[in-house]
């Protein structure tokens, strides 16, 4: 997870202290915060590991170490959001965490599945298109300044870091919710940097139901709604030959 304190530091740890299933996962305090309804994706090196997954950011108690100390995990956090996809994890711990949340905020994502940090590349998240500044499991929330909120969208990512240390864009995409049978349609795709800031992503690849476009400069194509009534996904990847940038949440269309 590189964030901004890794990037002090100038490189990703690559030692896993611990490995966490969904099943390992203990049960959470009795007083924890039910926590905000997120959705949560998981993007591999090559494409989607997991999700999206709309879930409760619970609490939750994590075994840590080889003593495997008892350490607790705020509700609304990205890490949270993490336990729901069900995905192995293995992580560092940067503090000393216990049962106190505030404790917590060194914990450090090094591996997801099979897939462990190395040299300056790594595992980062973003809520909103935007990348954390704060540690995964921070109970001041992602971004320093409280906890996520419900609706709020939590993409994990396999992130290579460029010459300024930061991590390659992002996917977005934008499209209308609602269409009229074979009606032509105008979507959209943007790429975020770690900022939030974002321009339109050219050399996508955009698929509504059996039909696909490439974007161009201007991020955009247009594509014809399916015949037949019903709620599509759509879906925009990267089209570059050896791209990086993650896939998009999936978007939809309700044709009717």
């Amino acid at each position: 997870m590189p964030s901004r304190l890794n990037v002090r530091r100038r490189s990703f740890c690559t030692v896993a202290t611990f490995a966490v299933t969904a099943a390992a996962l203990l049960a959470p305090a009795a007083n924890a915060a039910t926590g905000p309804r997120v959705s949560t994706m998981i993007a591999g090196k090559t494409g989607i590991l997991a999700g999206p997954v709309a879930a409760q950011a619970h609490a939750f108690v994590v075994p840590v170490g080889s003593a495997k100390r008892r350490c607790q995990v705020a509700a609304g956090t990205p890490l949270a959001a993490f336990k729901s996809t069900g995905l192995v994890f293995h992580m560092k711990d940067f503090g000393h965490c216990s049962m106190k949340t505030t404790d917590s905020a060194g914990l450090f994502v090094d591996r997801i599945n099979n897939t462990s940090n190395s040299g300056t590349s790594g595992w980062s998240f973003k809520v909103n298109n935007r990348a954390g500044t704060a540690g995964a499991a921070d109970p001041s929330g992602p971004f320093g300044s409280g906890q996520m909120l419900s609706g709020d969208k939590v993409l994990w990512f396999w992130c290579v870091f460029d010459a300024n240390w930061a991590c390659q864009r992002t996917l977005e995409v934008v499209v209308q919710p609602t269409s009229t049978p074979r009606e032509s349609l105008s979507i959209s795709v943007r790429a975020y940097d770690d900022f939030g800031s974002w321009i339109p992503a050219k050399f996508t690849k955009v698929t509504l139901g059996s039909l696909s476009a490439t974007t161009g400069i201007a991020g955009t194509v247009t594509i014809a709604a399916p015949a037949k009534a019903g709620r599509y996904p759509v879906r925009a990847t990267d089209a570059l030959k050896g791209g990086i940038r993650p896939p998009a949440f999936p978007g939809s269309v309700l044709v009717g």
